[in-house]
């Protein structure tokens, strides 16, 4: 490839980005939600305030949740270099989300072609997923980086760099667990096929291929010796085997992934490009020898079924399946033909198919860009709250707004606006945001009394005065 045509692809590559930055300003400046809001971010607050560390200890367990703590502990070293702000937040996780890209165009171009790496790009940064997780203060974007670069430095034989990555990516969440045996899976595989013993397979690299197991064991004695248990007791509940769960999960995951906001495009272009590479004896998507294509493979399906072993769900765990689609989607396309005008046209499809399905017709929690309007009404219940209460009243409210009540770095409240107390002998304020949870935290006997409605046709707060009934002493 000429360098004019290497200029070319690195300027669409630019663009791309400049693209997604313009996109998701408004987003940088949103306050946080739901898991971010509940979790996270208040983690990172926590050690902000009161140290930062990778230690169990620095945080307590109904923030940490018994997870290892490298993101929190980056969030919050982002605070401490940049100041505690919604606005520096996102745009740290932000930069996650493009390095992540930028780690694909790079690898993919030095692995099959600049073509091939543009389209995985453009693929994965056009998904609604992808768009609204970017800039969210939650750990799957970075979790996905880690991973990936983890693979690619295996796939080198840079088996150190391997230790790193995958370390970190274990020490970012518990799914990592998964990545040493990718690789010797990977590792296994080939060497059968090839019929030789392989670099990865001898002594030196098999012991920094299980260097992520040891630091994660490390992580879990410490726990224990400081929290008391290895992992968080309300988790415990989550896990466990189930045949019918792990196929319930597998038939969401792969139902969303595959065919969930719009990606029966890509879904089709991937079966085709299979079909022909098979026909035609173009082997690389299905390539039994040393393909990058095999270790996407073993990579995605690692990652569904430890995903699909408990009972919660939710669609941002499969961000590193789509990471190995994405590329898989490009791949395929290019096998079939590598005529740029074929290429646009996927590319012009893709965006349009995508700019269709940004937000679903019912709350998607973090999956989509409809948390924009459940977070803009949060704002309007809590600003209205705040203007007529007066100081000593107190406000509640259930997931999420409830942790937007006294959480000032949460991007709701002014200074000086946080007035949540608990006093059994008043009357209190209360905001139910619908979605949200079923939890609804007055007494059953408690006389509601609605106030105010915030619906913008998608998201719903109403806000209750709710008089408290005095039970008579016997």
């Amino acid at each position: 490839m000429s360098s004019q045509q290497k200029k070319i692809y690195h300027g669409l590559f630019a663009t791309t980005i400049v693209a997604l930055l313009v996109f998701k300003w408004g987003d940088l400046h949103l306050p946080f939600f739901w898991d971010e809001l509940g979790v996270y971010s208040r983690a990172a607050h926590h050690q902000f305030i009161n140290g930062i560390s990778l230690l169990p200890s620095s945080l307590p367990p109904e923030l940490s949740r018994g997870h290892p703590l490298l993101f929190t502990f980056m969030n919050a070293l982002a605070w401490r270099v940049f100041g505690e702000q919604v606005f520096a937040a996102h745009l740290f996780c932000f930069s996650i989300s493009m390095l992540l890209l930028l780690a694909i165009y790079v690898k993919v171009s030095k692995y099959f072609d600049s073509l091939t790496a543009i389209i995985s790009v453009i693929v994965l940064s056009v998904q609604p997923l992808f768009l609204a997780q970017s800039a969210m203060v939650l750990p799957e974007i970075m979790l996905a980086l880690l991973v990936f670069l983890a693979i690619c430095s295996y796939y080198e034989n840079k088996f150190l760099l391997f230790a790193v990555f995958a370390s970190m990516a274990i020490l970012t969440k518990e799914a990592a667990i998964v990545i040493p045996l990718i690789a010797l899976t990977y590792s296994v595989k080939r060497a059968v096929l090839m019929r030789r013993l392989l670099p990865s397979l001898k002594f030196g690299a098999l012991l920094l291929t299980i260097v992520p197991y040891v630091i994660f064991g490390l992580f879990l004695v410490i726990q224990k010796q400081q929290n008391g248990w290895y992992f968080f007791p309300l988790h415990i509940d989550h896990v466990g085997f189930s045949v019918d769960v792990f196929v319930q999960q597998i038939q969401s995951f792969t139902s969303f992934l595959f065919w969930g906001q719009g990606r029966n495009l890509s879904t089709i272009v991937c079966i085709v490009g299979a079909i022909v590479a098979m026909l035609l004896g173009k082997y690389r998507l299905v390539s039994v020898g040393r393909s990058f294509t095999l270790l996407l493979l073993i990579t995605g399906l690692a990652f569904l079924g430890f995903n699909s072993i408990t009972d919660l769900y939710m669609e941002r765990y499969v961000i590193v399946v789509m990471v190995c689609f994405s590329i898989f989607t490009a791949s395929a396309l290019t096998t079939v033909s590598k005529n740029r005008l074929v290429a646009a046209g996927f590319v012009i499809a893709l965006v349009i198919i995508s700019s269709q399905n940004l937000e679903g017709n019912v709350f998607h929690y973090d999956a989509d860009l409809g948390y924009r309007h459940e977070v803009n009404v949060n704002q309007q219940a809590v600003n209205y709250v705040v203007k007529i209460q007066k100081p000593g009243d107190e406000v509640m409210g259930n997931f999420p707004i409830g942790f937007s009540l006294n959480f000032s770095a949460g991007g709701y409240l002014g200074e000086g606006d946080v007035r949540y107390k608990r006093d059994d002998d008043n009357s209190y304020y209360l905001l139910i945001a619908d979605p949200g949870t079923d939890y609804h935290p007055e007494g059953p006997s408690d006389e509601r009394i609605l106030i105010k409605n915030f619906d913008d046709h998608f998201a719903h707060v109403q806000v209750y005065w709710v008089r408290k009934k005095k039970v008579e002493q016997l």
